[in-house]
């Protein structure tokens, strides 16, 4: 199985029943559609960590975040040195995550609207 339709189960798995259809299917459509000979967007680490910064992302881009065995898709809402605070919910609290657990649509102008940071954007 390609790592995208592994990460498309993943995500199934994790969204199903907790977000709206609509927005599974934005998602799925954006991984599906993501170009595999872009390259990697950032580098490993000694660690085998990513390594990533704020030249990577901006205030409102679409992120997913991964968390142990579960994503999550975000909305940034604010750039810091060490991190971003991304909206994860409807409510307008935004929580702090560090660069190297979000990872980027990079093709997020597919997703029309959602409710993430209170508002339909």
């Amino acid at each position: 199985m390609s790592d995208k339709n592994n990460l498309i189960e993943e995500f199934r798995r994790y969204a199903c029943g907790v977000m709206p259809i609509d927005l599974i299917n934005m998602v799925e459509k954006a991984i599906e559609s993501a170009n595999p000979t872009a390259g990697p967007r950032c580098q490993q680490g000694p660690s085998g960590r990513r390594v990533s910064g704020m030249a990577e992302f901006h205030e409102g881009q679409y992120i997913i975040y991964k968390n142990g065995d579960s994503y999550e898709i975000g909305k940034i809402k604010r750039i810091t040195p060490d991190g971003a605070f991304v909206w994860y919910s409807c409510g307008d609290t935004a929580a702090k995550t560090p660069f190297d657990c979000m990872h980027p649509i990079i093709n997020d102008y597919v997703i029309d609207e959602t409710g993430l940071g209170g508002c339909m954007t």
